[in-house]
């Protein structure tokens, strides 16, 4: 994922955002490390990710 459109994700749940096919809620983008930190949906989990690891579907969900 690029890292605006990263940035643009922060707290949307308006786009489905995957991480290593795991359904995530982007909380913060760290600009310089290119890392961010992310919720699991299925474990509640949150962790840092890099944002190549990061893949949104492009589509608004209603």
């Amino acid at each position: 994922m690029d890292l605006n459109r990263a940035i643009d994700l922060i707290n949307s749940r308006n786009v489905d955002v995957y991480c290593k096919k795991e359904p995530v809620v982007i909380k913060a983008v760290d600009k310089n490390s290119k890392m961010a930190k992310v919720k699991n949906l299925s474990t509640n989990k949150t962790v840092l990710a890099p944002i190549d690891d990061l893949k949104d579907n492009g589509v608004l969900n209603s």
